[in-house]
């Protein structure tokens, strides 16, 4: 029996079973006290250098935007004192002139754990 099946792929490693990068050292940076960098490294399939290059890196122009939405979003929810979901802010984002689609604004939410709807709504 041979240690590649099939497909070639060789298990948690392979190329289909990628982490973000972005994702991945961000994990390691939080974690990086618990558990040794290389073997996080390794498990996550990503390099060291990779992730001492990330923590160099200033912030893409895309994660600045991202960052200034985010504010925005969480105050336009807290006003609606948690009722208003993704159509609803970004109604009031394109009131405001901010250009942004409703995925982008689904997805910040979602990151951020907000959610339309009231204490009323079922989760």
């Amino acid at each position: 029996m041979s240690v590649m099946s099939g497909d070639g792929s060789r298990g948690a490693g392979s190329a289909g079973n990628r982490v973000d990068p972005r994702q991945g050292y961000a994990f390691i940076k939080a974690h990086q006290a618990e558990f040794p960098l290389l073997a996080m490294c390794r498990a996550l399939g990503l390099s060291s250098s990779g992730y001492y290059d990330w923590l160099k890196r200033p912030p893409s122009n895309r994660e600045r935007r991202d960052d200034e939405l985010r504010d925005r979003i969480r105050s336009i929810w807290n006003d609606s004192r948690g009722t208003y979901g993704r159509p609803r802010i970004h109604a009031a984002l394109r009131e405001e002139g901010v250009r942004v689609s409703q995925k982008r604004v689904a997805r910040l939410m979602k990151s951020m754990g907000v959610r339309g709807g009231g204490p009323w709504a079922p989760r």
